[in-house]
């Protein structure tokens, strides 16, 4: 029972608490007991964490979503990559033939040189 009326007697001599926020918005200032004011802000910092574990989620879905296209956009650089290199082995092969025979083997849709610009065979 003594600690008790100790207890009351340290809260009424401290009087009341008083706190103030400053925001680029505006001040906020309360004053009231001590338990109230720390309640005030503990619900005000779980409305924090609320807000910052939102934007983390937020993050996560569009990064996501960057890491897709960043797959595509590099599917389609392998792709152009291999078509580059097939157009490069088909055109070192046709330059690789004597001068009467680039032209014919050119037209030929089936020749040695097209096979070798499809599949990536060397020619030697």
């Amino acid at each position: 029972m003594a600690e008790d009326k100790t207890v009351v007697k340290k809260e009424k001599e401290c009087g009341p608490s008083s706190f103030s926020i400053a925001t680029p918005v505006g001040t906020f200032t309360s004053t009231g007991n001590y338990k109230r004011n720390a309640e005030f802000i503990s619900i005000l910092s779980l409305l924090c964490l609320f807000v910052i574990a939102y934007g983390f989620y937020r993050h996560d879905v569009e990064t996501s979503n960057f890491r897709k296209l960043q797959n595509v956009q590099a599917e389609r650089l392998v792709n152009s990559i291999n078509n580059t290199a097939a157009a490069q082995r088909f055109l070192a092969c046709i330059i690789s033939l004597p001068q009467d025979q680039r032209e014919i083997e050119y037209r030929n849709g089936n020749g040695i040189c097209h096979r070798a610009g499809r599949n990536g065979i060397s020619i030697q």
